[in-house]
């Protein structure tokens, strides 16, 4: 191995894939695609080996968990400072070293309708053809701490979180991790009331691989702290400017509490209710074990808690996975693409 080859991290097998599928094919496919722009890239696959270095690596971090989970208010408290700058949603995981990260990563938050700002466009710090390796070297170069918020949604919701894991393990493992959870009922009716969305089951579906998700980074990645949205407080800002070894004075004024909302049975679809019961009895649970989680310790309770969301998981498959389901999920995207078409048409008219 060339020394401007990253350095990837080694050590025993953990399960961070618990995939609905096993995608083989693709991810055969995608490593090739990898190698062959790595190729093409040498200058590029050299910034990827200094930014995997301990000492970059401890100016990074990245804001995970489910959607309608408090990532961007996060986000937004970590970026207040002129001297930090975290992007929002580069999924950096499955750029796979495509050229044009930034045109493509600005246009993204430009066609969910998302003003322009720090939040939501990549300065112009690397060159146009560059790719999300080239713009995040040039970012870390100018400012204190650098990162990504990653919210899962219901888009490829059995896939994403294992991918991510897999990637931040091999490149970005000793990067520091804000853990964002909110309360289950919460966090999966937000869609329909934000943005209307009808079938919540790629939702709920999310929501448990986020929480998964959540689990492996707690037990597996060194410096994490974990954000419950409904006790936010000086404890937490705290424990956050310890992990970063920055003070954030401008942090609270962004993340706030948040309550949980009144209770209407009514408002959970009927194919629903059981499994959002079920998770909100697993909710308090889950919060006590990711506290109370030590280094020293195993993943238990966490791996009993894990279980019991994998099943919750696989409850959903046949409102998943049937004809019909299927689709409503179709009509959904094409519903999506035409109403960001006709938001695109009328501001370019």
């Amino acid at each position: 191995m060339s020394s401007s080859a990253p350095t990837f991290r080694s050590g025993p097998a953990i399960d961070l894939d618990f995939s609905d599928r096993s995608y083989v094919a693709s991810r055969l496919i995608r490593r090739a695609v990898f190698e062959f722009r790595a190729a093409r890239r040498p200058t590029t696959m050299a910034a990827l080996a200094q930014l995997t270095q301990p000492a970059q690596q401890s100016r990074m971090v990245f804001v995970v968990g489910a959607a309608r989970s408090g990532t961007t208010a996060l986000q937004a408290g970590l970026s207040a400072s002129d001297e930090d700058f975290v992007l929002g949603e580069a999924f950096f995981f499955w750029e796979n070293l495509r050229a044009g990260f930034r045109a493509r990563h600005n246009a993204r938050h430009r066609r969910f309708g998302l003003p322009p700002s720090k939040l939501y466009d990549c300065p112009a710090v690397a060159p146009e053809d560059g790719t999300w390796v080239d713009t995040f070297a040039a970012l870390a170069a100018r400012y204190r701490l650098v990162g990504d918020k990653l919210p899962f949604g219901g888009y490829n919701e059995g896939r994403w979180p294992s991918e991510f894991l897999a990637f931040h393990r091999r490149y970005f493992h000793e990067a520091a991790y804000i853990l964002a959870f909110r309360n289950p009922r919460d966090a999966i009716l937000s869609p329909r009331s934000t943005w209307g969305i009808q079938n919540l089951v790629p939702w709920a579906r999310s929501y448990i691989a986020a929480q998964r998700a959540l689990i492996r980074l707690r037990v597996h990645f060194p410096r994490t702290v974990p954000v419950f949205l409904e006790t936010v407080g000086p404890d937490t800002f705290g424990a956050i400017e310890h992990c970063l070894g920055y003070p954030m004075p401008l942090l609270q004024s962004k993340v706030r509490r948040v309550e949980v909302a009144a209770r209407d049975p009514e408002q959970v679809p009927a194919d629903l209710r059981q499994t959002l019961e079920d998770l909100e009895r697993l909710y308090p649970s889950l919060c006590d074990a990711i506290s109370g989680f030590g280094a020293a310790q195993s993943g238990s309770p966490l791996d009993s808690i894990d279980a019991r969301l994998a099943q919750l998981y696989r409850r959903l498959d046949p409102l998943y996975y049937s004809v019909d389901a299927r689709l409503a999920r179709l009509r959904s995207k094409v519903t999506t693409a035409s109403r960001m078409a006709r938001d695109l048409l009328r501001q370019t008219a």
